[in-house]
């Protein structure tokens, strides 16, 4: 399934036609296709590229078969497939050095264990998408220091 501003869709039977080629991409690792296409939309409006894996398990074989080197991870996903988020954490870490941002209905006093842990990132839930934006942007900037694109 493909989004129609271009980002494409991994997992559970589903593959994306074709996409726009952009500078970095952010792959998003939700369960749920409407929030998982909310966060693609939102991203791209902002001008990023978007893989969209809706398991942990496509997540992972994207990251193994493809090239894509994403610029961040954005995970939700982990709740649901690992009790533990640093189990999540060093498997995503065998595939890509990008950051790893997660969203998670846990306390923002948590973050600070988390980051200790090696996650750039994290959103308590419920969160807006502004929040999202912004963290994504602070992590994986889309222009150089001087501006340019």
């Amino acid at each position: 399934m493909t989004g129609d501003a271009g980002y494409q869709w991994h997992g559970t039977g589903t593959r994306a036609r074709g996409r726009r080629v952009r500078e970095k991409t952010v792959l998003v690792i939700e369960d749920d296709a409407a929030i998982a296409g909310l966060f693609a939309e939102v991203l791209t409006e902002e001008g990023y590229g978007v893989e969209c894996a809706l398991s942990q398990r496509d997540a992972l074989a994207l990251l193994r078969s493809t090239p894509i080197a994403p610029c961040l991870v954005l995970s939700r996903a982990f709740v649901t497939a690992h009790g533990d988020p640093y189990v999540w954490l060093d498997l995503v870490r065998g595939h890509t050095r990008a950051p790893v941002v997660i969203c998670a209905r846990s306390s923002a006093q948590h973050f600070a264990e988390y980051r200790e842990r090696g996650y750039a990132g994290f959103l308590a839930e419920p969160f807006d998408l502004e929040d999202l934006t912004a963290q994504i942007v602070s992590l994986c900037p889309l222009t150089n220091e001087r501006g340019e694109y």
